[in-house]
């Protein structure tokens, strides 16, 4: 059964968030054991929950959301619905065909005694043999719609962990993972509730066998979905296959089965096409191709060059990236003593030059595309200006990022053509004061905007 919460997730997360806020998106399930609609002598059963998020929410509202499943499971465990609370529920229900008193469940009838009385009069409510039984309406096929399509089953016939574990041996023709997930049942969850364009989140990616299951579902029905996955870097087990294949943390293994998978249906993509998605789905069903028979099509140019154009659209790139503290030295407030000088003098030193030594510059371009609410997609491209190296956020140059040194107004200047909405440049980059007030007023010229970090 769906309840109303999944109704209010679902319209109320989509509302626009500010750009600091990063957007995501899950697809999770919330089992709540509960007895329902106890009157018409329904079993314990379970209510389940299938909730999308299509964006990172603030914990106030992750708040929000918590309180109201605690109500709604309230209402169903507690009983909003008491004799006090709804006494129009509360009544004595007889079968007027035998005259048999059903008496009033503890939390009341699920309608008033007038809908009641006109279900019976519909013979809409089917009244039990057994005396200590409930009544129950009778509803009909035609009559049940809801808009989450439903589940054949939980789990595809004849899938098993042994098939994901052959499928891993598939790949790298040794069998690395204990217990992996078969990607039958993954894409099946994933084609139900999720549409073509989502964004899958698991948070616990183990082999990366949700990002198999995007990609291949996306080669089947042309979808554009894309998947973001966590995972803490386990160590392997040194007496493992894995670790003995040089794989020292399940994440290694995750990234080398997304490139695996990846390239394996991109070369199933061009030699078969899925038989060229079923022949365009019949040409649009049955508008030509008459009977399609693949075969009498397979050497045609319009699908040779069809299969390679699908296996060219399917995106099957992937960035990774490792939770870690700023690129950037914060200053140390620590307490010292009178004759500590020379500490003092050090930590003064190391704001001058902010930019921790071991980080690189693409590790200084994603932490300002972070603090900027610049989605982590979008391209990076280095390029050279007057022998420098910049960065071009975007495929349409949002920002343009430059990280080297003794730049130079005629650098600013030729930045400039390319039309950023922002330029940021690094401090320690100029030459001196001179040319980083130079800069600002070129930028502002051309309306520009500067940023320093």
């Amino acid at each position: 059964m769906l309840c109303p919460f999944y109704r209010y997730i679902d319209k109320r997360a989509a509302y626009a968030l500010p750009p600091e806020i990063l957007t995501y998106g899950d697809i999770f399930y919330i089992s709540v054991p509960v007895p329902i609609f106890s009157q018409f002598n329904f079993s314990d059963a379970f209510i389940v929950l299938v909730v999308k998020i299509y964006y990172l929410i603030s914990i106030v509202n992750i708040f929000k959301a918590i309180c109201l499943l605690i109500l709604f499971i309230l209402f169903v465990l507690v009983g909003l619905a008491t004799a006090d609370a709804r006494p129009n529920l509360h009544y004595d229900l007889i079968n007027p065909a035998d005259g048999r008193n059903y008496g009033c469940p503890e939390k009341g009838w699920r309608y008033d005694r007038n809908t009641m009385n006109r279900l019976i009069q519909e013979g809409r409510i089917i009244w039990p043999d057994n005396p200590d039984g409930r009544p129950r309406k009778k509803s009909f096929l035609n009559e049940l719609s809801d808009n989450l399509p439903g589940f054949s089953s939980v789990f595809s016939t004849g899938v098993y962990t042994n098939t994901a574990t052959k499928e891993i041996g598939g790949l790298f023709n040794k069998y690395l993972f204990d217990f992996p997930k078969p990607v039958e049942v993954i894409k099946q969850l994933v084609s139900q509730v999720s549409n073509t364009d989502d964004i899958i989140l698991d948070f616990f990616s183990g082999s990366a066998t949700t990002a198999h299951a995007v990609m291949q579902l996306n080669a089947e029905d042309g979808g554009n979905r894309r998947f973001i996955l966590v995972q803490l870097p386990e160590l392997c087990d040194e007496k493992s296959e894995a670790y003995k294949t040089g794989y020292k943390n399940i994440c290694e293994i995750g990234k080398e089965r997304i490139r695996r998978a990846g390239k394996m249906l991109k070369d199933a993509l061009e030699s078969s096409g899925l038989f060229v998605r079923a022949m365009k789905r019949h040409q649009d069903q049955h508008d030509s191709l008459e009977g399609f028979a693949y075969a009498e099509w397979e050497e045609s140019p319009e699908v040779i060059n069809a299969k390679k154009e699908m296996a060219a659209k399917l995106d099957v790139g992937f960035r990774v990236f490792k939770l870690d503290t700023s690129n950037l030295e914060t200053w140390d407030a620590t307490p010292i003593e009178d004759e500590q000088l020379d500490l003092l003098y050090r930590r003064m030193n190391s704001m001058i030059h902010r930019v921790k030594p071991e980080r690189t510059d693409l590790d200084m371009i994603y932490e300002i595309m972070l603090k900027l609410g610049v989605p982590l997609t979008y391209s990076v491209t280095p390029f050279s200006i007057n022998n420098k190296t910049v960065y071009g956020v975007g495929d349409d140059c949002l920002l343009l990022v430059c990280l080297a040194e003794d730049v130079q107004p005629e650098d600013v200047e030729q930045m400039t053509e390319y039309a950023p909405a922002k330029i940021i440049i690094s401090r320690d980059s100029f030459a001196d004061d001179t040319a980083m007030a130079n800069a600002y007023y070129i930028l502002r010229d051309h309306g520009i905007e500067l940023k320093l970090v």
